[in-house]
């Protein structure tokens, strides 16, 4: 994603996701890209995510 920013696409995203299971260090990178808002959907359950 930080490829396309360079390139000067926009920087409002909305990522939506399957499955995803943040764990270790993946949960910090979020934070570091533009993304307005994360969607995600999940069959497994998680422990809350701190807030983006």
């Amino acid at each position: 994603m930080r490829v396309l920013f360079v390139q000067g696409a926009a920087s409002d995203i909305t990522m939506a996701a399957t499955h995803e299971l943040f764990v270790g260090s993946p949960a910090d990178r979020p934070r570091d890209l533009p993304i307005h808002r994360l969607l995600i959907t999940d069959t497994l359950n998680q422990e809350p995510t701190p807030p983006m």
